[in-house]
């Protein structure tokens, strides 16, 4: 007679990994991660890290389940989870000075456009560390709480804030996915959510202090950054109070690393099509106008003027400077010089 040891009864983690299945067509990577990042919200308060990374939920096209995923659900799983739209950044700081909430921010990408809302990127950049605040005449302010946050990738999010992030890049659900998942009513799973988030507080009341008394191992060379290890060190406290560090590290940087390789804004895609142009035709020195025209074949800067490159490259540290061409129109014109541009490709290119 054979005896089948009974499975192992579901932890909270799996509980909410399963939750968000229900409704999120998604990749089990990503869902996994979602899922620790939930249980690091019940642990932020009054437990070690002190740092606590943000998910940015983010898609090319709408209609994605980005704000299903990175809204609707954690407004129901996460700790004192407040969601907000168009907030201001003295706003957002009295908030969370007030309420020491989970905050939930929507269409992220419509409020990063314009010096106005440097403000609101201090804050971001501010409350991913414990005891980070904001000054203003009345007082000082906490900025500190786990943020999500939510909207279209047009790349005017700032690289200081997207560092913070656990990138969740999302996909609209095939036919075949979307006969997997159920519609979300909150009111159809209130209980059930009930009792979920009691046993969350639960959990997170006998685990604190085991949590504050780790501290995962580094290892040299598996990340790209120090800022890659901070974000990642805070998931691995949290997976091993569930058995599951090492698969959360393996997660982590297989995502990191895609991250990596993926994030390109605009400034950079100038430097590839620039390096391309030297390195194809073996030239050390281009005329302005050649780049132009050669930039210029990707729909996205056809209104690209030889002024408007120079101020694009300015942060760079390249500038067009007058050189001597024997080719072209000839004689003295504007141009750059490859030298000027490779120690921007060494820093800013991935590859």
């Amino acid at each position: 007679m054979i005896i089948q040891n009974p499975a192992p009864e579901p932890t909270i983690l799996d509980k909410i990994d399963r939750f968000i299945a229900r409704y999120v067509a998604m990749p089990n990577r990503e869902r996994h991660l979602v899922s620790v990042w939930v249980c690091h919200t019940w642990l932020f308060l009054d437990s070690p890290p002190d740092t606590t990374p943000y998910l940015y939920v983010y898609s090319a096209q709408r209609g994605s389940g980005k704000t299903l995923l990175g809204i609707e659900l954690m407004e129901v799983l996460c700790f004192n989870a407040q969601s907000v739209g168009g907030i201001t950044g003295p706003a957002l700081f009295t908030l969370v000075d007030e309420l020491h909430p989970t905050l939930l921010i929507d269409e992220v990408d419509t409020i990063f456009a314009g010096a106005s809302n440097l403000p609101l990127q201090r804050v971001l950049n501010t409350g991913y560390r414990r005891g980070g605040k904001e000054a203003r005449a009345n007082g000082v302010f906490s900025t500190f709480c786990p943020k999500s946050l939510v909207g279209i990738d047009n790349s005017r999010m700032p690289d200081t804030t997207r560092d913070r992030c656990i990138p969740i890049h999302m996909n609209r659900a095939t036919g075949e996915e979307m006969g997997r998942i159920s519609p979300f009513f909150h009111y159809q799973v209130e209980d059930e959510l009930d009792a979920l988030t009691d046993e969350l507080a639960e959990w997170a009341r006998d685990n604190g202090n085991a949590l504050r008394q780790y501290e995962p191992e580094y290892r040299q060379g598996e990340l790209a950054s120090p800022r890659q290890w901070e974000i990642t060190r805070t998931m691995l406290q949290v997976a091993r109070l569930f058995g599951t560090e090492e698969h959360t590290r393996n997660m982590m940087v297989e995502l990191l690393e895609q991250k990596g390789q993926a994030v390109s804004t605009p400034e950079q895609d100038l430097l590839a099509y620039i390096r391309e142009y030297f390195v194809e035709n073996r030239k050390e020195k281009a005329q302005t106008t050649d780049l132009v025209a050669t930039i210029q074949r990707d729909p996205r800067f056809s209104a690209l003027t030889g002024p408007i490159l120079a101020n694009k490259l300015r942060p760079f540290g390249v500038a067009p400077k007058a050189i001597r061409f024997f080719q072209g129109k000839g004689g003295v014109q504007k141009g750059y010089m490859k030298g000027d541009f490779i120690d921007a490709w060494e820093r800013y290119l991935n590859d």
